[in-house]
């Protein structure tokens, strides 16, 4: 096994249990140290975005926001310095471009937060993966407070049998944002009315 596969193994069976086990600073260390010693040495760039990415999140469930900022900077413009990466990788450039979001929120123009959202979005709608879409879609809707719009995604995705994780995700997004959308989408999923 090259240290390519080796890294991919490491981080499919390894590190993302420790993600699952809510082990954050464990999952960090491991990355890292995995980061200092073979970094420079790979590649495969889809190899460098599963380190990188995996490392820049551990770092941002952490707080450790600056660490976060450089590492998602780093992979982002590697990537986009190989547009055939990015043509032949979408779905993983719309991971980086996730996260990237999500660490520099407080930093993007609103514009800049809605087109990146929006381009994901449309990606995700483009190839079927409705929950991925509208994850998008709310961070649209989250930053111009269009908290029905929101709302109705999450009633879309109980119509359609979606994931639970996305319904849970979009519910934890209104409960930080608007806690009065969050009761109201909160009974209208479970079969509740809301009388205006």
């Amino acid at each position: 096994m090259n240290i390519e596969d080796e890294i991919e193994h490491t981080v499919v069976n390894e590190v993302f249990k420790l993600f699952k086990e809510k082990k954050f600073k464990e999952a960090k260390d491991l990355l890292y140290e995995i980061y200092l010693n073979n970094y420079e040495n790979l590649i495969d760039l889809s190899i460098k975005r599963l380190l990188i990415h995996n490392l820049a999140w551990a770092e941002n469930c952490l707080g450790e926001i600056s660490n976060a900022e450089q590492y998602i900077l780093q992979i982002k413009s590697e990537i986009e310095d190989d547009p055939d990466y990015i043509n032949n990788n979408l779905f993983d450039y719309c991971l980086i471009l996730n996260l990237y979001c999500e660490i520099f929120k407080d930093e993007l123009s609103i514009d800049e937060y809605k087109e990146i959202n929006l381009f994901v979005s449309n990606y995700h709608h483009e190839n079927g993966s409705m929950g991925r879409e509208y994850i998008a879609l709310t961070n649209v809707y989250k930053v111009t407070q269009k908290w029905d719009d929101i709302i109705s995604l999450l009633l879309n995705l109980k119509k359609h049998n979606a994931n639970e994780y996305f319904i849970n995700e979009i519910l934890r997004e209104l409960e930080k944002n608007n806690i009065e959308a969050f009761d109201k989408a909160y009974c209208l999923l479970n079969g509740g009315e809301i009388y205006v």
